[in-house]
């Protein structure tokens, strides 16, 4: 087994080489260590778009390591690929112009980053009106005394559908969505900025490419086979590389600033600003002010000093901020811990030298555990209107968190923020905070299914264009066999600020001191997009007369 995967791995450069003579794909890197690189130049600019954050007692500013992690990237790339590198995608999607600066320095032509780093950039919304969202489909440079380079910025809806949600559906219904979606972009381009705007308009999908397609059957294949056939039968749509592209005009619009994030909601909160993350920067900086010492003194030959480098390196990686604080979750975040602090106590070792204590002090406290699910405190009696009628509406009830999920991708083009779930001794309740107001969706076929598979599978069906035109009632459908079919009842349903309803416990067969097992699904004509809980069910059990008597609250 070994020896075979081994044969696979050896194939893996090869054939990318391959597949880039062809002129099949383009080939890019991210720094050496994957560091967000504008934390590195400077921690401060984190305040930019987060004026309010904490930062790390002492300031780190190192360009001249973000310079060697693309050095060292470019370096490697050519002598693996012995072709000159051309583009780069920075960790995590972060920019900044110190760091598109760098970039130029070293000869990089382009360089990706997120849609709302561009809206930033230019003064635009979040989430801008559909008719200004056509300001995403170019390229666009930015331009230094040292030279320019090329910017492009990935459509997340499309490129969040790749990553999130096409594993749900059979692989040429994901084809034909993905498909339909460009050509719709490609309309609407067409209508209000006209022909001469759509010849020079490209749309970028970009994605980890590594990270999604474990979740899909059979590792994605069939998935890529069918949207590479429908991509290679629609005359409307090219298939381009963006050095490719950027040979097919002579004049990009400009940016004249740039503004500094990452592809997670513009920002770095990510990577800094929680107390966790701050000591890790207070533990880096405190060694690279350490090492830098040692460089100043003379004492070490460049051996040494290279060696000890290359730890700091190792340690700049953003991987290890990715698992402190309480923005993600695994169960290795303690080995990931001291395999961070030992990069550190490393430097130390390799020059000669006693490490401080405080590497031997854990970043990690078991206290930032993430609480997902906080379960119901007490019985609830909602008026379902989709507004907060009063302060103790939902004040008894259950808490799922979607932002609080741990994993090792972010989706960013989600539709729930928060579930909530209560009950009295008749009926159990369901509201549903959006993440953005839904009135802004342009999709109408959408249906929010509230999935309940224990004790019996019941589901409670809206129609999110229901919901918005003031329809207050969704659908009861219950399992038979293998078919979902419609019930008699109907369920009522509010939603203004956010949705809510509520359905007795009669209706769903659900008996006292029964567990109640539910889930929250929006789908799309017909096909999952979005479901949470992902892999579980959120879990309460059916109250009896005495269960605020047992587990009450004030």
């Amino acid at each position: 087994m070994i020896t075979a995967q081994r044969d696979i791995l050896a194939a893996v450069i090869p054939k990318h080489k391959q597949a880039a003579s062809r002129g099949q794909i383009e080939l890019s890197v991210s720094p050496f260590y994957h560091p967000i690189l504008p934390l590195l130049c400077d921690t401060d600019i984190a305040k930019i778009s987060m004026p309010s954050i904490t930062l790390p007692l002492h300031h780190f500013s190192y360009p001249e390591d973000a310079n060697s992690q693309l050095e060292k990237a470019k370096l490697y790339f050519e002598n693996l690929f012995q072709i000159p590198l051309r583009g780069i995608w920075p960790s995590e999607g972060s920019i900044s112009e110190q760091v598109l600066e760098l970039a130029i320095e070293n000869g990089i032509q382009w360089a990706a980053s997120d849609e709302e780093i561009l809206f930033q950039s230019l003064r635009l919304s979040k989430s801008p009106q559909v008719e200004q969202r056509e300001v995403l489909y170019q390229s666009y440079v930015y331009e230094t005394e040292k030279g320019k380079i090329n910017l492009f910025f990935r459509d997340h809806t499309l490129s969040d559908l790749i990553g999130f949600v096409y594993q749900n559906w059979e692989a040429k219904k994901a084809a034909t969505d993905f498909v339909s979606r460009v050509l719709q972009i490609r309309e609407r381009i067409l209508q209000t900025r006209g022909e001469e705007y759509l010849a020079h308009s490209i749309v970028s999908v970009i994605l980890d490419g590594e990270n999604c397609w474990e979740f899909y059957p059979h590792n994605g294949r069939p998935f890529l086979q069918a949207l590479y056939e429908r991509l290679s039968q629609e005359p409307l749509i090219q298939t381009i590389t963006f050095s490719e592209f950027i040979k097919t005009q002579q004049d990009f619009p400009r940016l004249a600033s740039v503004f500094p994030g990452s592809w997670i909601n513009h920002n770095f909160s990510i990577w800094i600003g929680h107390p966790e993350d701050n000591l890790a920067w207070e533990y880096l900086y405190q060694t690279r002010q350490a090492l830098k010492t040692a460089e100043q003194s003379g004492k070490y030959p460049p051996e040494i000093l290279q060696k000890a480098k290359e730890e700091i390196f190792i340690a700049e990686g953003s991987d290890w901020w990715w698992w402190y604080g309480d923005d993600h979750s695994t169960e290795n975040a303690k080995e990931f811990d001291a395999l961070f602090r030992n990069h550190l106590i490393h430097v130390f070792k390799i020059l000669g030298q006693d490490a401080p204590p405080l590497l031997y002090h854990p970043i990690h406290k078991d206290v930032y555990k993430k609480v997902i699910t906080v379960p119901p405190k007490g019985f609830i009696e909602p008026v379902l209107d989709g507004l907060q009628t009063n302060y103790f509406e939902w004040l008894g009830a259950g808490i799922f968190d979607v932002t609080q999920r741990g994993t090792a991708m972010h989706q960013t083009s989600q539709l729930i923020y928060r579930i909530y779930f209560g009950f009295n001794l008749e009926s159990c309740y369901f509201r549903i905070d959006p993440k953005v107001s839904w009135d802004k969706i342009q999709t109408p076929e959408l249906e929010l299914i509230i999935e309940i598979l224990r004790p019996k599978p019941y589901r409670l069906v809206f129609g999110l264009t229901d919901l918005l035109s003031g329809k207050s009632d969704g659908m009861i459908w219950h399992r038979e066999k293998d078919s979902w079919l419609p019930k008699s009842q109907h369920v009522t349903a509010g939603y203004k600020d956010f949705f809510e309803t509520g359905v007795p416990f009669k209706l769903i067969e659900a008996s006292t001191k029964e567990v109640v097992g539910f889930r929250v699904r929006i789908f799309k004509a017909g096909n999952s997009i979005e479901t949470w809980p992902e892999n579980e069910l959120i879990l309460f059990q059916v109250p009896d007369e005495d269960f605020e008597r047992y587990d009450w609250q004030v």
